[in-house]
């Protein structure tokens, strides 16, 4: 996402009608695409593996990631990319060495963001994917049966479910702070 983001933020690569499509990408609920998604994957094979579901979460978070970040770059001072270009570098190496460093807190909220919606995704997960493929969100709810909830291993597959987003959030807390006000100050 962060080359579009960069190639929408500074050249407007697209004009306006790019980034209203990428937030029509998010204003599309989910249930309209699961039957088109489930005979794709049937045809093609791809039914109960894990690689179609990440390509499922690919499609549906690089949209979201490139919304947020080209505001972010758009935030970032030019001045500092023209002169490294001065300096002799390319544009590509203005992107690496000088955007990405300074863009860094908007890249992690970014990925943190991205990261827990993969993480919490309950319906693609559940058409998708079969008994040896399902995520967490879907093993449990195959908890709660006619003969009841098992409350015990809901409750322990619900903390399991929860450590590694609190743990990651906990990693990346100040870069967390300062990419979500960034530019909320001028």
């Amino acid at each position: 996402g962060v080359p579009a983001a960069y190639s929408i933020a500074r050249f407007r690569t697209g004009g306006q009608t790019v980034r209203v499509g990428i937030l029509a990408t998010q204003i599309l609920p989910p249930i309209a695409l699961v039957i088109p998604v489930f005979i794709l994957a049937r045809d093609t094979g791809l039914l109960n593996n894990q690689g179609m579901l990440a390509v499922m979460y690919l499609s549906f978070n690089l949209p979201f990631v490139v919304w947020i970040l080209t505001g972010f770059f758009q935030g970032l001072p030019q001045e500092v990319e023209e002169a490294a270009l001065v300096d002799g570098a390319t544009r590509l190496q203005v992107l690496r060495l000088v955007v990405v460093p300074m863009a860094l807190p908007g890249l992690i909220s970014a990925g943190v963001f991205s990261f827990i919606l993969a993480w919490n995704e309950f319906l693609f997960a559940f058409i998708l994917t079969g008994i040896e493929s399902r995520t967490l969100p879907v093993a449990l709810v195959g908890l709660i049966t006619q003969a009841g909830t098992q409350v015990g291993p809901m409750v322990a597959g619900t903390v399991l479910m929860s450590v590694p987003v609190i743990a990651l959030t906990f990693m990346v807390k100040r870069y967390l702070v300062s990419g979500l006000t960034f530019g909320s100050v001028k």
